[in-house]
């Protein structure tokens, strides 16, 4: 419930967020071992979005998007060199970016992880491999690929 001083909006889907989390936070929100996330990465992430009643993004190598009836992907974006400080807290702003343009949470996520490791690989592209990748310059190279994607302004109205 999003609330401001002049009006009340209520927002509706059918999931109640999206989280995105590593393996180390995965592990914290299932009280397991980090070991036993990285054995079996996709049940982990079906399990946090059972769990939390949430769609979920496990990051990392091929991350994974899972869904609370059991659906998931696989991401084939992004680079080992993308674990680094700000990655995440980047992900969620394209994430939170397209939810606020008005794509659907499902919709949000999955364009946004892969939006994420497609800037990666681009940056890493652009400065010959993936060593030194910064989420500001995921950020530069986010908005050039979705501005280059979409041929109108409000792309989800």
């Amino acid at each position: 419930f999003f609330s401001s001083r002049r009006r009340h909006t209520r927002f509706k889907c059918d999931w109640s967020s999206d989280v995105c989390s590593s393996d180390l936070e995965a592990a914290r929100l299932l009280g397991r071992e980090t070991r036993d996330v990285q054995a079996d990465r996709l049940a982990a992430a079906l399990d946090i979005a059972r769990r939390f009643h949430a769609i979920t993004a496990l990051k990392g190598n091929g991350t994974i998007v899972a869904t609370p009836d059991g659906r998931w992907w696989i991401n084939p974006t992004g680079h080992p060199g993308m674990a680094s400080a700000g990655m995440g807290d980047t992900l969620t702003g394209i994430a939170a970016s397209l939810l606020a343009q008005g794509a659907a949470p499902e919709a949000a996520l999955c364009a946004a992880v892969w939006l994420h490791g497609a800037a990666g690989d681009e940056v890493a592209r652009e400065h010959g491999g993936p060593l030194g990748t910064t989420a500001s310059d995921v950020i530069v190279h986010a908005r050039s690929i979705l501005n280059r994607a979409l041929p109108s302004r409000t792309p989800f109205a």
